[in-house]
This record gives C-alpha cells, sequence and structure tokens, in this order.
C-alpha cells in the first residue's frame, strides 16, 4: 500500500514539472520520463497534397532532434513566397522602366548570360512538369510546382530584356527575388539530401537533380546581379561630357547603394588628404533642382489656376489681379501641402514602410534574445533541453535582423533626407521664381529680407522636419507593443511604471 502511494506521488509531482506537464510517459527500461510535447499540430491541404503529406507538422519539423519539411511545404509555399514576390513587384517595376529616361544597352556577355540562365531554367521547369504530370503517383502539388516556376522564369526572361531595352543597368528587384528564393530553396535541398542518405525514405533522384541544378543557377544569377551592365546608348537630358566627376550613386549596383560603398571612394580620400573641390562629385541628376522643380510646378500650376489667381501683364508695367468669386479669398485656398503630397508622396510613402519594418524588427531581437535564454537554461532537473539546432538557429536568426535592422534604418535616412532635399530645392526655387515676377508696387507689402529668410529659414525647417515627420504613428506603435511585451512578463505591474513616465 505504501509502495502504491509513493508512486502515485511520483506521478503526481511529474505532472507539475512544466516543461512534462501531462507529456509524461514511462516505460520499464528507462526510469528517466521522456517528454513529449503536448503543442505538436498539423496543417493538411488536402485539395493540394495527399493526406499522408501534411503542409505543416511540428513533431516533425520542430520537437525533433533532427528537423525536416514535408515535400508539400517544399512544394508550396517555399515556391510560392518568393515567385509570389516577384508577380507582385513586376508591375511597379514594368512602370518604372517605362517612365526610364535612359534607352538601348546593346546585348552584352552579362545579360546573355542572365537571359540563357532564365532560359535554361524554364527548360528545368518544363521537364518537371512533363514528368511529373506523366507520372502515376503525382499530385496537384507536383504540377503546380512547375508550372508556377515556369511562368516565373518567363517573366524574369521578359524583366532582363525590358530592362535591357529601357536601359536599366541592374535590378534591385531582381536581386532581392534571386536572394530569397535561394533562401527558401535551402530548406528543400537539405531536406532532399537526407532523404536520399536515408534509405527508409528515399528521394526521387530525378527530383533532386532537377532542384539542384535550379539552385546552382539561382546563385549564380544572383552573383551576376551584383554587377552593373554597360551603359546605355542613349539618355534623356544628358549633356556633353565635361571636367564634373559624375555621381557614383549613378552608376552602382543595388547592394552597393544599400550598403554605400559607392562613398567609399570619397571616404578613403578625406582620410588620406584634405577633399578639394576638384575631389567632389557632380549632384545626382535625380536630385538636381531642374529635376524636382518641374515635378512640384506641374503639381502647384492647377493650385493658383484653382484659386483664381493669375498674374497678367499689362501694356503699362502690369500687376497681379486677383480674381475673386469664391467663398475665400485666393490667399486662403492656397496651400503648399497637398502639391508636395502629390509630388514626393509617394517616396515618402516608401520611406514609411521602411520604418514600418524597421520598427517590427527592434522588437523581434528581444523575443529572440529571451528565446536564446530559455534554450540555454534548463526548465527542471532531470528535462531534456530542447534540440541544440534550434539555438544555432535563434543565433543566427539575431545576427540577420541587427543585420537587416541596420540596413533599413540607415535606408530609412537616406531616403528621408533626400525628400527633405527636394522640397527644399522645389519651394526655393517657386519662391525665387516668384520673386521675379512680381511688380515693384507688388513688392512693397514684403520686403526682401522677409522672401530671403522664406527661402533659407522656413524651407529648411520644412525639409527638416521630413525625417522625424513619422515619428507622429512610429513613437505611438513602438511605446504600445513594448507595453504589450513589457505585459506579458511583468503583468499589470508594467502599468504602474507607465504612469510614473506619464
Amino acid at each position: 500500500m505504501a509502495e502504491g502511494d509513493g508512486l502515485a506521488n511520483m506521478v503526481v509531482e511529474g505532472d507539475n514539472l512544466p516543461y512534462f506537464e501531462d507529456t509524461l510517459t514511462t516505460t520499464a527500461d528507462s526510469d528517466v520520463p521522456e517528454p513529449i510535447n503536448a503543442t505538436d499540430w498539423t496543417y493538411k491541404m488536402g485539395w493540394l497534397c495527399p493526406e499522408t503529406d501534411p503542409l505543416l507538422d511540428t513533431s516533425v519539423s520542430w520537437n525533433t532532434q533532427s528537423p525536416d519539411i514535408s515535400v508539400c511545404l517544399q512544394k508550396s509555399l517555399l515556391i510560392w513566397v518568393p515567385c509570389g514576390f516577384l508577380w507582385v513587384m513586376a508591375p511597379f517595376l514594368i512602370y518604372r522602366l517605362y517612365r526610364s529616361k535612359s534607352l538601348y544597352i546593346p546585348h552584352t556577355l552579362l545579360n546573355i548570360i542572365q537571359t540563357v540562365l532564365a532560359a535554361g531554367l524554364g527548360l528545368f521547369a518544363g521537364a518537371d512538369l512533363i514528368y511529373f504530370a506523366t507520372k502515376e503517383s503525382g499530385d496537384t502539388v507536383d504540377v503546380l510546382d512547375p508550372i508556377i516556376r515556369g511562368l516565373t522564369w518567363l517573366l524574369v526572361v521578359a524583366i532582363i530584356q525590358l530592362g535591357r531595352v529601357r536601359g536599366s543597368r541592374n535590378s534591385a528587384v531582381l536581386w532581392i527575388f534571386w536572394f530569397v528564393f535561394i533562401l527558401f530553396s535551402l530548406p528543400r535541398l537539405y531536406s532532399q539530401m537526407r532523404r536520399e542518405i536515408d534509405s527508409e525514405t528515399p528521394s526521387d533522384l530525378t527530383e533532386v537533380i532537377s532542384n539542384t541544378l535550379t539552385l546552382v543557377i539561382a546563385v549564380v544569377q544572383w552573383v551576376l546581379a551584383f554587377f552593373m551592365d554597360a551603359k546605355p546608348a542613349y539618355i534623356v537630358g544628358e549633356g556633353p561630357d565635361d571636367s564634373t566627376i559624375p555621381c557614383p550613386e549613378t552608376t552602382s549596383s543595388f547592394p552597393s547603394i544599400i550598403t554605400f560603398s559607392w562613398f567609399d571612394s570619397l571616404a578613403w580620400t578625406g582620410y588620406k588628404r584634405t577633399i578639394l573641390d576638384a575631389d567632389l562629385w557632380e549632384l545626382n541628376p535625380r536630385d538636381q533642382s531642374a529635376t524636382v522643380a518641374p515635378v512640384f510646378d506641374n503639381n502647384w500650376g492647377p493650385k493658383l489656376k484653382a484659386a483664381n489667381l493669375t498674374s497678367r501683364g499689362n501694356v503699362d508695367g502690369g500687376e497681379v489681379v486677383i480674381e475673386t468669386g469664391k467663398k475665400k479669398s485666393p490667399k486662403e485656398s492656397l496651400s503648399i501641402f497637398l502639391p508636395l503630397v502629390k509630388s514626393f508622396g509617394m517616396s515618402f510613402l516608401l520611406g514609411s514602410v521602411l520604418k514600418f519594418f524597421h520598427d517590427i524588427m527592434v522588437f523581434i531581437a528581444p523575443m529572440l534574445l529571451r528565446r536564446i535564454i530559455a534554450f540555454s537554461e534548463p526548465v527542471c532537473e532531470g528535462c531534456t533541453q530542447s534540440p541544440v539546432w534550434q539555438g544555432i538557429l535563434y543565433a543566427i536568426a539575431l545576427l540577420l535582423v541587427a543585420l537587416f535592422q541596420t540596413i533599413l534604418l540607415s535606408t530609412y535616412f537616406y531616403w528621408m533626407y533626400l525628400i527633405g532635399l527636394w522640397t527644399k530645392s522645389a519651394l526655393i526655387s517657386a519662391l525665387y521664381r516668384k520673386s521675379l515676377t512680381v511688380t515693384a508696387e507688388s513688392k512693397k507689402g514684403s520686403t526682401s529680407g522677409e522672401i530671403v529668410n522664406l527661402m533659407s529659414v522656413d524651407c529648411q525647417k520644412i525639409g527638416d522636419i521630413l525625417p522625424y515627420l513619422n515619428m507622429l504613428w512610429s513613437s505611438p506603435l513602438q511605446i504600445t507593443v513594448a507595453i504589450y511585451l513589457l505585459y506579458q512578463i511583468l503583468g499589470a505591474s508594467v502599468i504602474a511604471g507607465l504612469v510614473v513616465m506619464i
């Protein structure tokens, strides 16, 4: 009787362990209970994959010493995500190419190799489609996978050739696409190699060869995306060559731009000796007043007409005539806000998107660090720790998050300061042009000092505030998420700290 009570007490104590909660099993061959994770779950897509191959199964992909991923996941999400990214970005890329001021890049070794390799990927996808379509045991996902890949490779060929015709020397979208495709292809290659080595569950050798060659070509394509193509044969608005040094940013690839390596030459020059005027580059045509001022003027002119404010020149000398007829006076109805939004709003929105993803990554790092701490500390005495590969995965993820966070933040501030520069240049150009057209009689209402003050001080303030304008929504977002995460750890006591800070 006493021995039975002792066994019952042992089971009760085991049930109270946090790691083995209601999941312990005992065997006659082992005195130490083995944990079974009760949170295992599966998700199946019967219309796409067979019932024996779930899309997600945590008992195989996470709660195990030797992780693996299902074939359904390999041929669905791991293909859909990178290909879907390219198809979503393709309309924006095509629109940008058609607005390009550069035209026609001749056939070079770089774009020929890129086109041939992309066409080769299409041939591999077509061969896979024929192979799985004629295979008796083929499923829907087996046929859908090569179809999506084949259409995507055709799109890649079209983008490469369209970029060549429209004078695009490097594509940021293709660089990101190849990078994402490689990342999502590595788990598939690992799983297939693992199944090939394991004699119990061998994989299809034909499929392994096809996917391996596809991954190798994708890596080559990504490496080629680091290089710039030849200079376009014709650039709209390009003047004759002079003694000025062109800005290297205009001839830099996407990786060079996001890492700011195009600036290294000037930084090294300043490190070795004093920088002279001859060392300075020509301003990027994108940032010149001749480029940004007409964009603002096209959106500012209709506002002047809508306010019935016109400038009419008389034979006697001309004067500004205000045509009223509206409830508000023309001066009250005029505002530079909407013209600025129409001129640079999309660029500002792009910077806001970069800021949003950066703010999200700010909180991913502490969550990963919490996982690493929990991984390194045993939950209870005698409990089996998490697999080693999970700790390695957390560490790599923490490094990547910090890397992407730095790139996003630096790109955000650089882009927002450029928008501030564009805004300042456009407003100063509009003010200067207006000061040249008003008559002497109209100038009596304002002094030259006031006009100069508008150009030098007010326009500068508008440009300086733009990089920090996103803090209006970014700060509340960060505070809300931080309080929520702290509440999960500290409970209601976090509210007291919040009240004290307020």
